[in-house]
């Protein structure tokens, strides 16, 4: 098990967007040793076939390296949010140009990190269907598995909208 201050994971959520819905952008990130860390990042949308997520494991052959020259958590972690962001955007791009210039110049529309408070809402909102609960089968993540695990008994929401048209 990796220690707790060499793992780590943040959520982030954007507003409602018009024909997409929302979107959850994940990074998480551990640090085995020097010279070995894992990350992943995932972008999940309220539409399930515009989802996507990525695992890299990073190695290299233990040589003498400076400190100085190794990645640090802090700067992994911002690497995978911004990687996770870019993913994001490419898949809007896909589905509305428009939309993703537009969210790009705007900042993204992204809220968070969220605590698992936020994250079991956006859970309980139906949004992502059971997309954040399936991360916890895929993921290698300490800090990943330790934030879903409360959350494995909770409810898939089951959704359905009518549309009133005066």
């Amino acid at each position: 098990m990796i220690p707790k201050e060499d793992s780590h994971v943040a959520f982030y959520v954007s507003g409602y967007m018009q024909n997409i819905g929302r979107a959850m952008v994940i990074a998480a990130v551990d640090f085995y040793r020097p010279g070995m860390w894992l990350t992943e990042a995932y972008v999940l949308f309220s539409d399930e076939k515009m989802s996507d997520g990525i695992r890299v494991v990073t190695t290299y052959d233990p040589i003498e390296i400076p400190k100085e020259w190794l990645p640090t958590l802090h700067s992994e972690m911002e690497n995978r949010l911004k990687f996770s962001e870019s993913m994001m955007f490419e898949k809007i791009r896909e589905h509305d140009r428009e939309l993703a210039h537009w969210l790009h110049e705007c900042g993204g529309n992204l809220n968070g990190p969220l605590t698992s408070h936020g994250v079991a809402q956006a859970h309980l909102s139906g949004d992502f269907k059971e997309q954040i609960l399936d991360l916890l089968g895929f993921t290698e993540i300490t800090a990943l598995k330790e934030f879903l695990e409360p959350m494995k008994n909770l409810p898939i929401p089951k959704r359905k909208v009518e549309q009133h048209k005066a």
